[in-house]
């Protein structure tokens, strides 16, 4: 239940999402920041779907883990996401119905460059490298946003996020994604982290 953008290249990466969080049912259960930055690690992670599995994910990256940046967060994070969706599973047998993707973005230590990193339930959160450029998640195709000035991310990041919802909204209750509150972006380059709040997206939640 997110709205997730993001540009990268070797120098930077920049991550847009929502902040509405909703059960599958649709239910309304609040607001919530979905990238979360990282500094001792130099990254920014961001999570879709289940929220709980986020949520414990994070609790790991600040408490537990030792990891000194992203390729070495990114040796971890299979074992320790697939660990947390099994316990996620055991207490709530529910969850065995939900979906959850965790992406890295950080300076890498070796190279000095971005590197990100996907993980997806749906194949037991193995790791894949993701290659830079601009993605949407859910995705859409420059078709679909015909009057929307893509190439002008983060600015443009409302209004992408207005037609993603768009076209979800259209699509039958339990087989769409939910988008909503606010937009908020985040921007690593080996200069630090810059955060920005471009305000409130305005969309009404589905009937």
């Amino acid at each position: 239940m997110t709205s997730l953008l993001f540009y990268t290249d070797d120098q930077e990466a920049t991550i847009a999402t929502d902040t509405l969080i909703a059960t599958k049912a649709e239910e309304f259960l609040g607001h919530a920041n979905k990238a979360i930055y990282v500094e001792r690690m130099s990254l920014v992670s961001a999570g879709t779907g289940a929220a709980d599995l986020f949520t414990r994910w994070i609790t790991f990256v600040n408490e537990e883990s030792r990891a000194a940046d992203v390729d070495s967060l990114n040796d971890q994070a299979t074992e320790r996401l697939q660990s947390i969706w099994s316990e996620m599973q055991r207490e709530v047998p529910a969850f065995a119905d939900y979906t959850a993707t965790v992406y890295l973005f950080g300076l890498s230590d070796d190279t000095g460059h971005i590197h990100s990193y996907v993980y997806r339930s749906e194949n037991g959160f193995v790791s894949s490298r993701l290659p830079h450029g601009l993605a949407m998640r859910p995705a859409v195709t420059p078709d679909e946003l015909e009057g929307v000035d893509y190439c002008k991310f983060p600015e443009s990041s409302k209004d992408i996020m207005r037609r993603q919802a768009s076209l979800e909204y259209s699509k039958p209750k339990g087989q769409r994604v939910l988008i909503g509150g606010d937009a908020n972006v985040i921007r690593l380059t080996q200069a630090g982290c810059q955060f920005l709040s471009l305000g409130s997206l305005e969309i009404p939640l589905p009937k």
